[in-house]
């Protein structure tokens, strides 16, 4: 019998270490809501939902990361019309410093649907708030490498890119 009364304890315990081991990765994510035009040029506007945001240009969101966390992964959802793609970039900022880019990815699918892209290299990954503040950039690329493009987003007067949003990976 006392062989049998230590087992709810060892379930217990392994239990407890599981649920720990699960909580070392989590994500943060960005909704569409949070991401404002850099310019505020032209009025953005978003799906009835609130999950897509439609933009003519450079849009920016902050993020809250965990002090002391390792960023492991990088993803976000978004869609241009052809010939551009939307570039997202977490990116670290020190006040007064040099901005470091610590991941980016970009749309490929160029006016063909909503993609979701994502990276797992990242650069400088420990999160340090003490320092540095944290955000993504929402950019328009030209595929074409047309350097008399500006990378701008309208087709035929309205915002033809989208961001859906966007989820970081951290863990201790």
């Amino acid at each position: 019998m006392i062989q049998f009364s230590f087992l709810p304890i060892i379930c217990a315990a392994l239990v407890t270490t599981s649920a720990a081991m699960a909580q070392s990765a989590d994500f943060t994510s960005v909704p569409a809501v949070a991401f404002v035009d850099a310019k505020f040029a032209a009025p953005t506007k978003f799906n009835r939902t609130g999950t897509a945001h439609h933009f003519n240009a450079q849009m920016f969101a902050p993020v809250n990361l965990p002090h002391g966390d390792k960023v492991t992964s990088f993803q976000c959802g978004g869609s241009s019309f052809f010939n551009h793609s939307v570039v997202f970039t977490l990116r670290r900022n020190e006040p007064q410093q040099a901005n470091v880019d610590m991941a980016t990815v970009n749309t490929s699918l160029e006016g063909t649907g909503f993609e979701f892209v994502r990276t797992d290299a990242i650069t400088e990954p420990v999160v340090n708030n003490s320092r540095f503040n944290y955000y993504i950039v929402v950019d328009v690329a030209d595929t074409r490498d047309n350097p008399n493009v500006d990378d701008f987003c309208p087709h035929l007067g309205s915002p033809k890119c989208t961001v859906g949003f966007c989820s970081i990976g951290h863990g201790e």
